[in-house]
């Protein structure tokens, strides 16, 4: 049964522990007697902070979740490792229909040039990576395999639910990896004794990520863990076993680093925040432990601590909130390398220049309060004069994928792997022919019907399904449908781009009204705290004040949900020819001129001023730009913060 995580209990029940008699570190050769306390710690704090609710002291007791084969593609996932240790997962669904579909992730962030120097406006500018998982799952999650194609939802892959830890790092620098599977495959085998002995001396109320790490050595871990668990399986497999490893359909899963693009997918929570509007977004969304909703989060609730001086540079792993897909620490902490290598950013997307390692995530010691999501370090050079790049800092979070071409699997069969997968490949030409139909690849524009219907003829040609003599019989009939198409899609075009910018309009005024109403809100609260100070606090006094700020905070979520849809209005229109929406605008102008000018002609006004700025830019819209025109459309915002200082959130 899988319970709601309240963190702030669990957090405070380990400063408890003090009282109620629980040692930093255990004896030496004394393990915990739960595994999770090691390798899912925040799942242990939980469970332990449930105890400590309800008032038991049997800590010995606390129950770990049950650790899942990789065969059924759980949502969450412990991997074996030597010793009777186990590393988690969680997977990371990316949504699709077809084999060959991704979704298309905007990442990075907006720079101001003028504002930032050379070197982070080079690192942190936005581009955009195609993001698609590896294992086949349906709408409900499960499994799809070779026989079942036609279900597929969803591309999965998984990623690490904390860094990789210290104690996980050991094993290989003790080289058990390397040993027979016989010495190492359980907690008592003979060649654990001696790590053993350092678990048990190590502290197990702070359990640390593993740094100093280069993009060799992550490497090197991934490629060692890897066999480990592919040798483990082909024993399981031959024993009549499923396997540890998820699978997709004839090929096994294997552990490597993620790409960047993986990262940050799964970092910012998913598809729903890698949109052109939530690139915005700087820190992770989470679940609220009290409501159970999603919410955005502060710097102090998922960053982990500075450490003390006498503590190293990093923190102990899963003491923070986690983002809304479970991921402990995507921000502070261990600075975490990704698989590929840094580039630097140009206006319109990466550069082609290839250069040193690339880490995510940031750490707690340096520019701890510049974290976001969104920013990109090349953390070292592959190799120095020095040796390999690496930092005290420096480690990993790593991920579980598969390969693209696999065998096939059917429900009939067992996991084996070679078997020719025709029903796979037939899938993959079949989505890959419903992109050239909707005109992918061909065509500027991939929605555009005109360019769909010739790109289909194209493919037809191409592949033999339509002769010349053919295609000479459609000619006449196909070019009048296509100056019909031209005309029909100019007017489309042209009603589209009107609508963005009334939209543009409607949303500037919508949030300089509910901006005003906020501030005849926080008026009230200040006349009712007035009242409450010469009367006495009653109850139905103290209920009112509590329903005025929940109001507030709603309109300001609501000025937020509003300054996101303007902005994407102005980045979506900077993609469309300048000219043509330009045309669209001196027609929007003079619709306003029946109408009320009064209320939104001042509203054109604003929106043509910010649609020049960023053509200025190119298409970007910088952070000094947001700042600025946030307060430009909440022509109150100002006002309300030196009022008010005490009411804003």
């Amino acid at each position: 049964m899988t319970r709601r995580v309240n963190y702030s209990a669990a957090i405070s029940a380990i400063a408890l522990l003090t009282f109620i008699g629980f040692a930093g570190s255990a004896a030496a050769g004394d393990l915990p007697n739960a595994w999770c306390q090691i390798d899912d710690p925040a799942a242990w704090a939980n469970e332990r902070s449930r105890l400590v609710a309800a008032g038991s002291d049997k800590f010995d007791e606390i129950e770990c979740v049950t650790r899942m084969s990789g065969a059924s593609l759980p949502k969450a996932l412990h991997l074996p490792l030597p010793c009777g240790r186990s590393m988690a997962f969680q997977r990371i669904d990316v949504p699709m229909n077809g084999l060959l579909e991704h979704v298309e992730g905007h990442f990075g962030r907006d720079v101001a040039i003028a504002d930032e120097t050379p070197q982070t406006v080079l690192s942190n500018g936005p581009w955009s990576s195609p993001v698609a998982g590896a294992f086949s799952v349906d709408s409900d999650g499960e499994q799809v395999l070779s026989d079942q194609l036609d279900r597929i939802a969803g591309r999965s892959y998984y990623i690490g639910k904390y860094e990789l830890m210290q104690l996980h790092w050991l094993l290989f620098k003790m080289g058990l990896f390397d040993l027979p599977m016989s010495e190492t495959s359980n907690e008592d085998s003979p060649s654990c004794a001696a790590y053993n002995e350092e678990v048990a001396g190590s502290n197990l109320r702070r359990i640390l990520p593993a740094g100093n790490l280069s993009w060799f050595d992550a490497v090197a871990y991934t490629r060692a863990y890897s066999s480990w668990l592919i040798e483990l399986d082909s024993t399981r497999l031959a024993a009549g076993d499923q396997p540890n490893l998820p699978w997709e359909q004839g090929a096994t899963g294997y552990v490597r680093l993620p790409t960047e693009a993986e990262w940050e997918f799964a970092a910012r929570g998913g598809a729903a925040f890698v949109t052109r509007q939530t690139r915005s977004l700087r820190l992770p969304n989470i679940i609220d432990s009290d409501t159970g909703e999603i919410r955005s989060s502060n710097l102090a609730e998922i960053c982990a601590d500075r450490p003390s001086r006498d503590s190293g540079l990093l923190s102990a792993v899963g003491l923070e909130m986690p983002n809304v897909l479970g991921l402990h620490d995507v921000l502070c902490n261990a600075e975490e390398i990704v698989l590929d290598l840094f580039r630097p950013t140009r206006p319109d997307g990466l550069s082609g220049h290839v250069g040193g390692v690339v880490t995510k995530g940031g750490n707690s010691v340096l520019f701890r309060e510049a974290n976001s999501l969104g920013r990109r370090t090349e953390a070292q050079a592959l190799f120095s004069t020095d040796g390999e790049g690496r930092t005290q800092t420096m480690g990993a979070r790593l991920a579980v994928s598969a390969p693209v071409f696999v065998g096939q699997r059917t429900n009939n069969s067992v996991f084996s792997e070679g078997l020719v997968n025709t029903p796979f490949e037939d899938a993959l030409i079949a989505s890959r022919r419903t992109l050239l139909d909707a005109g992918v690849g061909m065509a500027g524009n991939d929605s555009d019907n005109l360019e769909a219907e010739v790109n289909r003829l194209r493919r037809e040609i191409s592949e033999g399904e339509l002769s010349q003599s053919e295609l000479q019989e459609r000619s006449g009939v196909l070019q009048a449908e296509l100056e019909r198409l031209n005309v029909n899609l100019r007017k489309g075009a042209q009603e589209s781009v009107r609508l963005s910018i009334r939209s543009g309009i409607i949303t500037a005024n919508l949030i300089d009204r509910v901006g005003r109403n906020m501030f005849s809100g926080m008026t009230s609260v200040v006349t009712l705290q007035e009242y409450a100070l010469a009367n006495g606090m009653s109850d139905e006094m103290r209920e009112k004040l509590q329903e005025a700020a929940d109001n507030l905070q709603i309109n300001e979520r609501r000025i937020q949900a509003a300054f996101d849809l303007y902005i994407q209005v102005h980045q979506e229109l900077s993609q469309v020819n300048e000219a043509f929406v330009a045309e669209q605008v001196s027609l929007a102008r003079r619709g306003l001129s029946g109408a009320d000018v009064s209320v939104f002609g001042a509203y054109l006004s604003i929106f043509e001023r910010h649609r020049s700025a960023v053509l200025a830019e190119r298409g970007r819209i910088t952070e000094a730009m947001r700042t600025t025109w946030i307060e430009e459309l909440d022509t109150v915002r100002g006002t309300r913060r030196t009022r008010f200082p005490n009411q804003q959130r």
